[in-house]
């Protein structure tokens, strides 16, 4: 986050995206590569989140080469970490068996309780 603060963004995006693939590829160790291929893309609910994810990722090295240092870039670097981590969070939902189901369970109390439901 140091690059980033000071500027950097290039280096910033370049490095948060090496760390992440670094994420992907220690999965591995828990199931075989191709094992964890298959089962990234194995329904429509893993393959939707396993693409906005690496999707995510994508934007982040495309802003990286395109506006990197600039004060937009940087801005637009850090909404796409927040995206990034929410399409994290909701991958890794994805391999429980009712993740998915059990998080908009918990998000609709919560903002149903909020907005004055029940």
């Amino acid at each position: 986050m140091i690059s980033l603060w000071s500027g950097d963004g290039t280096t910033f995006g370049l490095l948060y995206t090496l760390g992440e693939l670094c994420l992907l590829f220690g999965s591995f160790f828990l199931s075989q590569p191709g094992a964890q291929c298959k089962a990234m893309w194995e329904s429509w609910e893993t393959g939707l989140a396993s693409f906005m994810w690496l999707l995510a990722l994508g934007l982040i090295v495309l802003v990286t080469f395109t506006l990197g240092d600039s004060g937009g870039g940087i801005v637009l670097l850090l909404l796409l970490v927040v995206f990034e981590k929410l399409a994290y969070f909701w991958y890794t939902l994805a391999f429980f068996p009712g993740g998915h189901w059990a998080a908009k369970a918990m998000l609709s109390t919560i903002f149903g309780s909020m907005c004055g439901g029940g």
